[in-house]
This record gives structure tokens, sequence and C-alpha cells, in this order.
């Protein structure tokens, strides 16, 4: 994974509906060539910043820094960014008032919104907010979203701020958000078995919709664990008829309900043909254990905003100016 300054680069959708979403950078998935060319700059890097190195020895490490960087422009100018394959986006202002802060957050929100849609395999995403020298962090689920209550100040919380980079750098594709008893099948491409969405070859799914993209998921059935291929399987049947996630505590199992609601029915007239209670590295997935680690959040009124004129009293069913919110009280 790469933190990758993208502000010139818009990522690919799967949907060409999806309005465009330019992210000023992000961490992402990328291919061997891009890797293999940041280890040797870092390597680079690290013989000119070391002690007890000739003068000769760095002169020549700066000389092949230069081919490096140039070769890494290259490979990025040419490098296909999707959608699928962003871990965290982020957004950086010069500014940190309060308006400044907000504007960041929606658009981090947005971004957010993007993964969510093409990412048919994300439980839950992680974005960052950086106003001029203060860091805010986003995490949003399918029930909502929670951000940092203070920003972090990098000048004088430095550690932290090293903390938390380090932090997505270290994580597993679970602990990022990602369901890994979902994966990709592309029988016809260079990844004949399930991959992950992000880690597919580009070339591979380039003018295919997101929804006509074949996925083999692992569902537990009479007690047994199967792997199911489902094809043209849409966010909303992914996260309601197939298995039961992103579940609150307080409320019941949406397995329970469909089981009343089809009890009787023959089986090709059930809503849900099987579900059952999701597990990550064995252990339940809810919303407040697992993904969310217990944090209590509290609610933040946004500042209104003056509604568009030409919208106000004109469209009664337009969003209201008002925003709500959860902040993570650590």
């Amino acid at each position: 994974m790469l933190y990758l300054d993208i502000h010139d680069v818009t990522p690919i959708s799967q949907d060409p509906q999806m309005p465009i979403g330019r992210p000023d950078g992000a961490a992402v998935t990328v291919n061997t060539k891009v890797m293999a060319v940041n280890e040797e700059i870092k390597k680079q890097e690290r013989i000119i910043q070391g002690t007890g190195v000739t003068g000769e020895a760095k002169e020549k490490a700066k000389s092949e820094l230069s081919k490096q960087n140039s070769a890494m422009k290259i490979l990025m100018k040419g490098y296909e960014l999707s959608w699928m394959g962003i871990h965290v986006p982020y957004e950086i202002k010069p500014k940190k008032s309060p308006k400044d802060q907000h504007g960041a957050v929606d658009q981090a929100m947005s971004y957010i919104g993007h993964v969510f849609m093409e990412q048919l395999d994300c439980r839950f995403a992680f974005a960052l907010v950086l106003c001029r020298d203060e860091l805010t962090i986003l995490m949003c689920d399918r029930s909502g979203l929670m951000v940092t209550k203070t920003p972090i100040n990098i000048h004088k919380e430095p550690e932290m701020f090293i903390r938390v980079i380090a932090a997505f750098s270290c994580m597993s594709a679970a602990q990022l958000g990602w369901d890994t008893d979902m994966k990709i099948y592309l029988p016809k491409s260079s990844h004949p078995d399930p991959v992950p969405s992000y880690q597919v070859n580009q070339e591979d799914i380039k003018g295919k919709k997101g929804q006509m993209l074949h996925w083999v998921i692992d569902v537990v059935v009479n007690g047994q664990v199967e792997r199911r291929l489902h094809l043209n399987v849409t966010g909303y049947l992914l996260s309601l008829g197939i298995r039961q996630s992103y579940t609150a505590e307080l409320y019941p199992w949406e397995g329970n309900i469909y089981e009343t609601l089809d009890n009787g029915r023959p089986t090709e007239e059930k809503h849900v043909f099987a579900s059952h209670n999701m597990e990550i590295g064995g252990e339940l997935d809810t919303t407040f254990t697992l993904i969310c680690q217990g944090l209590n959040g509290m609610h933040l009124m946004k500042e209104d905003v003056a509604m568009n004129p030409s919208r106000e009293g004109s469209d009664p069913n337009a969003e209201t100016s008002q925003h709500v919110l959860s902040v993570a009280d650590d």
C-alpha cells in the first residue's frame, strides 16, 4: 500500500453514471512495478540520509534517486487508479477555519460514498482530512459516520500523527474494512482464481459495470461453509440478502426477520435462501463491538449553511441545511 498524490487523477469508476470524485491523495493498492520502484526510492533515500556514508556514495545515491523518481513519474502517468483499489482517501486544505474543516469533511464523506458504491465487499471505510496542520480521522460504516472530536495537531503531536499513518500501513484487509470472505471471480483473466476486489488487475475489469462482476461469497448453510457464485449482485442484495453484517446490537438480526417473512413459502419464493451471523477472524461482525471497537459517539450539530435560493421553497423534498455527525469521544 502506498500513499499517493492523486489530486490531478480521476479514479476510474465501474459505474458510468457515478459523479466524478477526485481526492487530493489516497493510500492505494498498486501493481508490483510501482512497488518495486518505490522500494528502490526508499533505499536510496536511506543511503543519502544515513551516517557514515562517503560523499561519493551519497552522490551516486542522489543520481540513482533522480532516475527512480523519473521512472515513478512515468509509471504513475500511465497508471489507471480505480476506486476499487483505494484504501484510505484524504483531503488537504491550506486553511483550518471551521468552514474549511466542515467543507473538507463533506468532501471526504463523498469519497467514502464512492468507496462504498464501488467496493461491494467493503464493510467500513476510513478517510483523512488535513486542514493546514490539523488532522481529522473519519470512519464510516453502513450505519453512520464517526469523526475525531478534536483534530490532531501534527506539529504539536507528531508522534500521534506518525502512529496514525503507520497504523493504516500495517492494518490487515479486514481491519481496513474489507469482507475477506468475498472475492471477485474473473475466469477469463490474468487471475483465474477468485481475488479480493483491491487486488484485481484493472485491465481485466475495464469496461465492465460493477453490478455485472461475478462474486464468490462464502456463506453458511445448515452449519456448513459453502462457496457460492453470485451473478449481477447489487450492493443492497449483498448487505441484506446474503449474510448478516453491519448490524447494531440493539436491533433484531435481519436473518430472523426474513425467516418470519418466508415461513411456509417454497424455496423458490423466499426472500433469502440462507443467512448467518457474519464473522471476521472468528469474531462476530457487529457495528459497536468489532467495527467501532466500543467507541461511544456524541451528536454534533454542524453550523447552518444557507440553502441555495434557487432550491429553497421550490423543492419541498430538498435536503435541509443541518447535518448531524457522530463524533468519537476519544
